[in-house]
């Protein structure tokens, strides 16, 4: 196969690349690729779920991952406490980093509160009316919710927790107390200190008997929160530190220049990056390739499999622009491994091979070139990707038959 100058693909394809990589101006949306988050109200449902073990009903909100009518597809489920202010940021939140692929989509399920302080608190503190009936709340999640949410809706079986001051606390109890109810627990500006410390007296057996199954436990603290939380939280974090399983992935942050609710948002930025890391992850493999090797690309991704299993959410177009940049600089085995790893993880997703054609153009193979573009249209059409984007791929396939047919005059 003949070798293409790379300096004339670079400057054929550099817009076509520019553009596509870059998210500045806002896309064309006359054929949307995936709803916008604007959509979601239409897939928003409430459902009342009357509860023996409560002995009242109780209000669930849920919000269903965009085109989940139009797939599938299973999701992984996060279920958010104090939904009566906590659902609709943290919804949209998510469906935000979805949209981008930056996370996957996820069912988002809101419990409304009836009695916050009797269902969060697992221990009574006269300081609070009514505390002391957690316990009976995990009962309602583990034999009522839970159960009802898996038969109404495509679910993994992949569950997370996030709850925020009182919330955190009842996201830590369910951890110590019903280990395998969840497997991610996310515990945002928790007052650990109520109810006479009781967390730390649940966390303590826990620790003497814990599940070997991997859990990921989050808890943050605002640098302004008030009273007792950010030292008691601490306290925690330091009980982790002696006494948590090799099995469990934990960490503590303070959120610097943030009260108790403004730390809300930062901490559940931080806690979603710490479940589906992305950050740097070009350069972690890159640190693998001192060489053009294949078999690196490979060992990388069951490296991230076996640590992070569900977890793992490759950045597609980070890593699909890594593999341009190494199949320009001369590695076009890692080039090619890493972008069959991404068109078998996102076979629908038409950067993808978009991506893949770029790559062959600088390593050479510019049949292979066309071929992948070609994929790019009839998946972005197939999908209904956004019009502007289809048409650079069309354009794309032009400018490799002008290439192809100039090389065919040269070696005539």
């Amino acid at each position: 196969m003949f070798r293409v100058n790379l300096i004339v693909i670079a400057l054929i394809f550099s817009p076509i690349l520019f553009a596509s990589t870059q998210s500045d101006a806002p896309p064309d949306n006359s054929q949307p690729y995936r709803p916008m988050p604007s959509t979601s109200a239409q897939r928003d449902q409430i459902i009342q779920l009357d509860s023996e073990v409560l002995d009242e009903s109780r209000e669930i909100l849920i919000r269903r991952p965009a085109r989940y009518n139009q797939s599938e597809n299973s999701y992984h489920t996060i279920y958010v406490l104090d939904a009566d202010w906590m659902f609709p940021v943290v919804a949209d939140y998510l469906e935000y980093l979805s949209y981008w692929e930056r996370i996957p989509p996820m069912l988002v399920v809101g419990i409304k509160n009836v009695d916050r302080n009797r269902d969060y608190i697992p221990k009574a503190d006269p300081a609070f009316p009514n505390t002391g009936s957690g316990g009976q709340f995990v009962e309602f999640l583990k034999q009522e919710l839970q159960p009802e949410i898996n038969r109404r809706y495509r679910t993994t079986g992949r569950d997370i927790i996030l709850g925020h001051s009182f919330g955190g606390v009842m996201a830590l109890h369910s951890l110590f107390t019903e280990p395998s109810l969840f497997d991610a627990h996310i515990a945002l500006g928790t007052s650990t200190w109520v109810a006479d410390r009781v967390l730390f007296e649940s966390a303590k057996a826990y620790f003497e008997q814990p599940t070997e199954d991997p859990q990921f436990v989050y808890m943050a603290v605002a640098e302004a929160d008030g009273g007792q939380t950010v030292p008691a939280g601490e306290d925690m974090a330091q009980l982790f530190s002696e006494q948590a399983p090799a099995s469990m992935e934990w960490s503590f942050t303070t959120i610097p220049e943030t009260s108790h609710f403004t730390a809300v948002m930062p901490a559940l930025h931080s806690a979603i990056e710490a479940l589906f890391p992305s950050w740097n992850l070009q350069a972690e493999l890159t640190g693998r390739l001192d060489q053009d090797n294949a078999s690196a690309v490979d060992n990388w991704f069951s490296t991230q499999n076996r640590q992070l299993g569900w977890r793992f959410y490759p950045q597609s177009m980070e890593l699909a622009v890594l593999a341009n940049q190494l199949a320009a600089g001369g590695k076009p085995a890692s080039a090619r491994a890493l972008l069959a790893r991404l068109r078998s993880l996102y076979p629908m997703r038409p950067e993808v091979y978009a991506m893949s054609g770029y790559a062959e153009t600088a390593a050479g193979d510019l049949e292979q070139a066309k071929a992948y573009a070609e994929n790019a249209i009839r998946v972005g059409e197939q999908t209904g990707h956004y019009a502007n984007r289809v048409q650079m791929y069309r354009n794309f396939v032009e400018r490799v038959d002008a290439l192809l047919a100039q090389s065919s005059e040269t070696n005539q």
